[in-house]
């Protein structure tokens, strides 16, 4: 399962993708640092935009074994050079309602 898959199921269970920054359990692995590199890369990149990064600044997604690198396991990375598509990545996350701003999560799940 991928680390955008397990974020699906955190909204699914909760009804919000305000992901404890510390959130690593046997439900969600290190889900919690996943959503802040997310947010700490993509906070500032406009969803049109086109810019790619190497395929090294996903590495956390194939260190917590979640995957590929791929957002969803489609074409999040091109196949042509192995690069990112961040926009894709962001387009993905907002569409499951993922904010790139820092929320305070303790009182959520208080």
């Amino acid at each position: 399962m991928t680390q955008f898959e397990l974020l699906q199921k955190f909204v699914r269970s909760t009804g919000h993708t305000s992901v404890p920054r510390d959130l690593d359990t046997n439900e969600f692995p290190r889900l919690g640092s996943w959503v802040a590199l997310q947010r700490r890369t993509l906070r500032n990149l406009p969803a049109d935009s086109n810019d790619s990064v190497a395929e090294s600044a996903s590495s956390h997604d194939s260190q917590s074994g979640a995957g590929d690198g791929t957002v969803d396991g489609s074409d999040a990375i091109t196949a042509s050079d192995g690069r990112i598509d961040l926009a894709a990545r962001r387009r993905m996350l907002e569409s499951i309602g993922f904010t790139f701003d820092r929320v305070c999560c303790v009182a959520i799940l208080r």
